[in-house]
């Protein structure tokens, strides 16, 4: 097509290239690439197919994951739509010949069982690393968190249980980090936020995971609701040595608890400096994570248990 001096369009035309609507997804393709994911899968998973013929691993697990963030479809027919798109192929460099058909993904999905969960724990969890190593932080603020899956609309719903959202489905726990899961256990739906011993194991471990294979020196503070209002979990931030905001509602049926009164200000966190701050409506001074702990109880509205290693320092 001729430039013209106003850049309008003056004339349209049929060419050759090969076009797709899919254009953004050749982002996610070079990022998957990049951060090394799949080697992650296929060092546990090299042997899942029993067969060398047909689509590989590595392009299977490829596909599963441009599928997922494409998002255009949630039914696994929508693959043999996929393999006829020319486009699609291209902009996910894939040969035509390594394009799962449907039955291909079926088959791979009915190949992994719930004891392959903590092969995919582990691999969140190296990425988790990689990724702690890339930002270098002093501070590591962890979110411990349920999220309810609903599985209402779906024919085929083994082990559905009724959730407090209301709807059938499950309810993994999970860890979060810059909003990204590092850990996650997958659990029923009846199984509430600290069921079990199931918050204790996944605490412990990847704080050990951090101080092991990180930095042991780096502070860790873990932000909880108040699904895990429990003294036992306090008391597991405390024996691990590590941080913890807590919030949850006042009651009057609830006892007091024995926290020190040091202050009611709001505090926000610096992750890259390690530094804890007021928000800009209070006093400008700071708590710097690095000593013995001290604990906090806002006595307005709500709760909040700040158990955060630190001394007191003006800015």
């Amino acid at each position: 097509m001729q430039e013209t001096p106003n850049g309008k369009i003056h004339k349209l035309e049929v060419t050759g290239d090969t076009l797709t609507s899919r254009g953004g997804l050749a982002f996610f393709v070079k990022y998957v690439q990049a951060i090394g994911i799949v080697g992650l899968l296929l060092h546990k998973f090299a042997g899942i197919k029993k067969s060398i013929k047909g689509v590989s691993v590595q392009n299977l697990f490829l596909q599963v994951l441009y599928f997922f963030f494409d998002g255009t479809s949630r039914h696994l027919s929508y693959f043999d739509e996929l393999a006829r798109e020319e486009g699609y192929r291209a902009v996910v460099e894939m040969p035509e010949r390594q394009m799962a058909s449907s039955h291909a993904m079926k088959r791979f999905f009915r190949a992994f069982s719930i004891l392959h969960a903590g092969a995919f724990r582990w691999a969140l969890q190296e990425l988790f690393l990689w990724r702690l190593r890339q930002e270098k932080l002093r501070v590591v603020v962890l979110t411990l968190d349920t999220m309810v899956m609903n599985n209402d609309d779906a024919l085929q719903r083994e082990g559905c249980d009724p959730t407090y959202k209301k709807v059938k489905g499950f309810q993994p726990l999970q860890l979060i980090w810059e909003g990204k899961i590092v850990d996650a256990i997958f659990r029923r739906g009846k199984r509430h936020s600290n069921y079990g011993h199931d918050v204790e194991k996944m605490v412990r471990g990847i704080v050990t995971l951090i101080r092991t294979r990180y930095d042991a020196s780096v502070s860790i503070i873990l932000r909880l609701d108040a699904g895990f209002f429990d003294e036992e979990n306090f008391a597991l931030c405390d024996d691990l040595g590590i941080g913890f905001l807590e919030r949850s509602t006042t009651r009057s049926s609830r006892r007091s608890w024995p926290f020190r009164r040091e202050s009611g200000r709001n505090m926000t966190t610096d992750t890259k400096s390690g530094v804890m701050r007021n928000s800009p409506t209070s006093v400008t001074s700071g708590v710097e994570l690095t000593e013995p702990c001290t604990r906090v109880r806002n006595t307005k509205t709500s709760n909040d248990c700040w158990n955060l290693r630190g001394r007191t320092t003006s800015s």
